[in-house]
């Protein structure tokens, strides 16, 4: 177990010294697969793809959510809260300060454990690109084509003797007169 200390929530009888939460340590196979379907839940069930924080926070809550193992608080009548989803929201997520100390926490146990899983998949399901092949243009591989010249506006030549030589390699032509 990994204990977090945290102010204490109690209602009724509060603790001077705070309150303690325990964290799974080791994190049992179905916490961790039930962390991992929550993500992919939340992911799934969005209308469009979620921003990574988006899913880096539905990933810490569930941290939190699934890794509580036990925790001192207690109720307004001095009894031990059960620790279920319902206290949890309400005493753990329900204050931002506590629910961060917990959090970073979780983050640091069951990150490894959680994370490594989801990515691995992910990069499995994406699909490959190719990168062998090269994509831009290769040398000599497009039919090279004459570049428009530019009217001069100054003379005329007939061009009725004048003959097209082969096109040159930078795409541009040139032309010479016949010999007679």
């Amino acid at each position: 177990m990994a204990t977090v200390d945290i102010g204490c929530p109690c209602v009724g009888r509060p603790h001077p010294d705070g309150d303690r939460v325990e964290l799974y340590d080791p994190l049992p196979f179905k916490k961790a697969l039930a962390m991992e379907k929550a993500v992919g839940l939340f992911v799934n069930e969005q209308p469009a793809p979620p921003e990574a924080e988006e899913i880096l926070a539905e990933l810490t809550e569930a941290y939190i959510v699934y890794g509580v193992e036990s925790w001192t608080l207690v109720g307004p009548d001095g009894e031990p809260l059960p620790v279920s989803r319902a206290s949890i929201m309400e005493y753990l997520l329900g204050d931002l300060d506590r629910a961060h100390v917990i959090a970073d926490a979780a983050d640091t146990l069951y990150q490894p454990v959680v994370m490594r899983p989801l990515l691995e998949r992910a990069s499995r399901s994406s699909p490959s690109t190719p990168t062998d092949d090269s994509t831009s243009a290769r040398t000599g591989s497009a039919i090279e084509r004459p570049m428009p010249s530019k009217q001069s506006s100054t003379t005329t030549s007939p061009t009725a003797d004048i003959e097209p030589t082969p096109l040159s390699r930078a795409g541009a032509s040139s032309s010479s007169r016949k010999s007679a």
